[in-house]
């Protein structure tokens, strides 16, 4: 407010007391004025700023919770006190979620719809009958966890080989989790062969993942990859600040891998590069090479966007970024005229 308007907003209330009933004149002033602001600020932003500019019109549609509405509504726990039968009697909060507050006995429902739709319906009892409830696979696993009183071991992905022979082809979409990726390289007929109970371990929080044969490397970008262009335009990534050049033919890939006595799959991945490389400034990959390994790329424009295969890489050079504390890797994308030509 300060910074686009000129002005400050009065917090003196911000610290006043919030549980006391009825409010004050000046507390409820206060709280019209911290939400009526809001609009102003984001038609300021959009009116007045490059990067919004830089989304071609779709800023709103690519960062979905600027156009959102939410409600809370406080539960009354005692009229589920009244509802004894057969059946187990629970909150139904369409569209949305239970909060719980900071007073233990209370909770808050949180509901959350698009300006454009209508407003869902208020939280209400429902029944649940526990003889025909269906339980999914996860709660399945949950199950087997507590039953045999031990946690159920993984399938570790970089102990099992990828399917190389049956990859997605280059520009396909898989799905909005790193899941769906690891799975779609391990292939449908390995996963219909381990038990219900089991699942594949692997770092989700990392860019890089590891299969006996394969790297797998994700990016989620900012910004969506323009349909209507067969050549992507500059990326930034926000887990990991890569970028794409030349068209899209090259990526640089941000590896944060410097960190001592830390094993991680990036790590692990820059240690592979270091070993295989012939020059410093030039990094090649016979083919007859034992020690080789596949490097997949998977890459999205956004965290509400699933993710699309890319094709295979090849580490063409890379550089210290002493700043960052990482490694840039210059990844070659193999199959860069199959996605150009799956684009059009």
């Amino acid at each position: 407010v300060a910074f686009l308007f000129g002005k400050r907003l009065d917090k003196k209330q911000q610290c006043s007391d919030w549980t006391q009933r009825p409010l004050s004149r000046v507390q409820i002033e206060y709280a019209v004025l911290d939400a009526a602001v809001l609009p102003l600020l984001l038609q300021t932003i959009l009116n007045n700023s490059d990067t919004v500019e830089g989304y071609n019109g779709k800023f709103l549609a690519l960062n979905l919770s600027l156009s959102l509405n939410l409600r809370y509504t406080l539960l009354d726990e005692s009229s589920l006190e009244g509802l004894k039968d057969s059946h187990e009697w629970v909150w139904h909060v369409p569209m949305g979620c239970i909060r719980r507050t900071l007073s233990p006995d209370k909770q808050m429902a949180r509901q959350c719809w698009p300006s454009m739709q209508s407003a869902p319906d208020l939280p209400k009892p429902s029944a649940v009958d526990l003889s025909t409830k269906v339980v999914t696979k996860k709660e399945r696993v949950h199950l087997a966890k507590v039953h045999s009183g031990k946690k159920t071991k993984p399938i570790q992905l970089d102990n099992v080989d990828g399917n190389l022979d049956n990859l997605p082809t280059p520009g396909m979409t898989l799905g909005y989790t790193k899941d769906s990726c690891a799975i779609r390289v391990l292939g449908h007929e390995f996963m219909a062969k381990i038990p219900e109970t089991a699942h594949i371990g692997f770092n989700r929080r990392s860019g890089v993942a590891e299969t006996k044969n394969a790297w797998l490397l994700f990016c989620n970008f900012g910004m969506n990859i323009s349909s209507s262009s067969s050549c992507p335009p500059p990326l930034i990534s926000q887990s990991h600040p890569s970028e794409f050049s030349a068209g899209g033919q090259y990526l640089t890939f941000k590896l944060k891998a410097k960190q001592k006595n830390v094993k991680s799959s990036e790590k692990a991945l820059w240690d592979h590069i270091l070993s295989s490389a012939t020059t410093k400034e030039k990094l090649e990959y016979p083919e007859s090479a034992s020690s080789n390994k596949a490097i997949l790329l998977f890459a999205r424009g956004g965290q509400t966007k699933k993710y699309v295969y890319c094709g295979c890489c090849r580490c063409d050079k890379y550089a210290f970024n002493k700043s960052a504390n990482s490694v840039d890797l210059v990844l070659e994308l193999l199959d860069y005229q199959d996605i150009i030509e799956s684009a059009e």
